[in-house]
């Protein structure tokens, strides 16, 4: 990124930038010869940000940056929520005929989907903004987007296999309930197919807290790597199947709401 220094950089000088350079104090001097520094360019002059040395096998609090083709940006559907879009037919009343059991479980599945995505979205969106704001570790403490990366990365992975079970009870209930069919098998296909590996995460991440409190997980939470793959206890999903099963999940929300 602009203004991104690698971590663990030696940053040579060259003869004349050595005479330019200021003098440092011995303190000063040890964090620059550190290999668990990082820099970042800011207006003027150069911040840097400490990173604690961890044991082996310890993962650190920075993330991996991983590139945005990887970490698919899905803002424009996130701004089109299906609740919205819900409660707009029902205003207008295209959705008096509809089944009242069958329109409440949509209005469910619809919520929890708009969820998934504010939490895939503002997860993105606080990652990336960990590298690119100038601020942070200056006049920004860290932990502002630290803090909402992993916690919205949490909810969003525990919460995917969730939506993914309540488009399947809509589904069930338009072939097995008597009400209308409102996902195809087509569709459906399309939004089951990470269901397991996306599952099988969401029970790591859930774990982790039990392992943890064994002393069996060092890290606690989910890992981020540079492959854009989305990591827990030995899990992993690319962040790319996430983003699919998503987009899977709104178009055929939208669908269902139309033929309601």
């Amino acid at each position: 990124m602009p203004g991104e220094i690698p971590p663990n950089d030696d940053l040579p000088l060259d003869r004349d930038e050595r005479r330019r350079e200021p003098r440092r104090n011995s303190a000063e001097a040890r964090v620059l010869a550190s290999p668990h520094r990082s820099a970042v360019q800011l207006p003027g002059r150069l911040a840097w940000r400490w990173r604690a040395p961890l044991p082996r096998g310890r993962i650190s609090w920075r993330p991996v940056k991983i590139p945005d083709t990887k970490f698919p940006d899905l803002s424009s559907k996130a701004g089109e929520r299906l609740t919205g879009i819900v409660l707009a037919r029902g205003i207008v009343g295209k959705l008096t005929s509809a089944d009242t059991k069958q329109l409440g479980m949509l209005r469910v599945f619809a919520r929890v989907v708009d969820g998934v995505f504010l939490d895939y979205q503002l997860m993105r969106d606080s990652y990336y903004r960990f590298w690119e704001d100038t601020g942070l570790g200056g006049t920004t403490p860290i932990s502002a987007a630290l803090v909402p990366y992993l916690s919205h990365a949490e909810n969003c992975i525990c919460n995917v296999p969730r939506a993914i079970k309540f488009c399947d009870a809509v589904r069930r209930h338009g072939t097995r309930g008597g009400g209308s069919i409102l996902v195809e098998q087509t569709e459906w296909r399309l939004v089951e197919a990470n269901r397991q590996k996306l599952t099988d995460l969401r029970n790591a991440v859930q774990h982790l807290d039990e392992e943890f409190m064994n002393g069996v997980a060092t890290a606690g939470q989910l890992e981020f790597h540079v492959t854009g793959e989305v990591r827990a206890s030995g899990e992993r999903v690319p962040l790319t199947a996430v983003a699919a099963t998503l987009t899977e999940l709104h178009d055929v929300g939208r669908s269902a709401i139309a033929r309601l």
